[in-house]
């Protein structure tokens, strides 16, 4: 074997070392995060467990948009705003969809009520965002009129009532119907309520003294 073939094999050599090297750490990569993800679900399992019934969702799932509309006329929206899913923002995310699915499903059914999932990053959202001054995850309630958004509320009690399924659902439940039992007032043009000139009251003219009940004038004679 002359020089160049015995070089040739060295270099044939090295590189399929390499090869094998490499596809080893990628083998390895491939296994700690199918290990990461399952350690992920176990503490999310455990969690649930210990606050007495919590909500798990897998990681890297979401809950989905029950409707497509992208918004309603009449009703109400009830928008869940995510960026990168962190496991708080799940369990919010799941606490809020299964209170809305469950203790409104006639109204989502109706299509008065719609859940609606948006990640505020997209530019597509920016308006909504900037309205309701989303800048984490969130969950917002937006009355709607003639198309139009007549009144809203972000619940921020969200974060802190989390860990307590009950209080959560409850608190986002009265926020629901508190939101929806206020009467929108109507807002009117100039014309509306411009008062015309022969309708405004004129101011009262005081009465005019009587004087036949005067007393008499003392007599100087």
């Amino acid at each position: 074997m002359d020089m160049k073939q015995a070089g040739a094999v060295s270099l044939i050599a090295f590189v399929a070392a390499c090869l094998v090297v490499l596809i080893a750490r990628a083998l390895d990569n491939q296994a700690a995060s199918q290990v990461e993800g399952k350690l992920d679900a176990i503490v999310a399992e455990l969690r649930a467990l210990r606050e007495g019934g919590g909500v798990s969702i897998t990681p890297g799932a979401a809950v989905p948009s029950t409707s497509s509309v992208g918004t309603l006329d009449n009703g109400l929206m009830v928008y869940y705003f995510h960026g990168t899913r962190c496991s708080t923002c799940r369990d919010i995310e799941a606490l809020a969809h299964k209170t809305v699915s469950t203790d409104f499903a006639p109204q989502i059914a109706s299509g008065e009520m719609v859940w609606k999932v948006l990640d505020y990053r997209e530019a597509a959202n920016k308006e909504l965002v900037t309205k309701f001054g989303v800048s984490t995850a969130a969950v917002v309630l937006a009355k709607m009129q003639d198309g139009k958004i007549v009144d809203s509320k972000q619940l921020y009690g969200v974060w802190s009532k989390v860990g307590d399924k009950p209080k959560f659902i409850d608190y986002v439940r009265t926020e629901i119907d508190a939101i929806r039992s206020v009467v929108p007032v109507e807002e009117k043009t100039p014309e509306e309520t411009a008062v015309a000139p022969d309708t405004i009251p004129l101011p009262e003219t005081p009465p005019l003294p009587d004087t036949n009940n005067d007393p008499p004038l003392p007599d100087t004679m």
